[in-house]
């Protein structure tokens, strides 16, 4: 297979892959009930890690 031959079937597959897999994701998101808040929550501490609420301070009176 030529170069411009094997771009064009690993853009077709790339294509199809995606395609396939939003679908998914995207039911997954239906049938979870969860809000695109939540979602978004949830997508920043897969990628990134830790993701503090309260700007790592305490709320309590007690100072804990």
């Amino acid at each position: 297979m030529d170069a411009p031959g094997l771009r064009q079937a690993l853009l077709e597959w790339v294509r199809i892959f995606m395609r396939r897999s939003m679908r998914e994701f995207v039911g997954w998101i239906n049938r979870s009930d969860l809000s695109s808040s939540q979602i978004g929550a949830l997508m920043r501490v897969y990628h990134r890690g830790e993701c503090p609420i309260w700007g790592g301070r305490s709320t309590s009176r007690t100072g804990g």
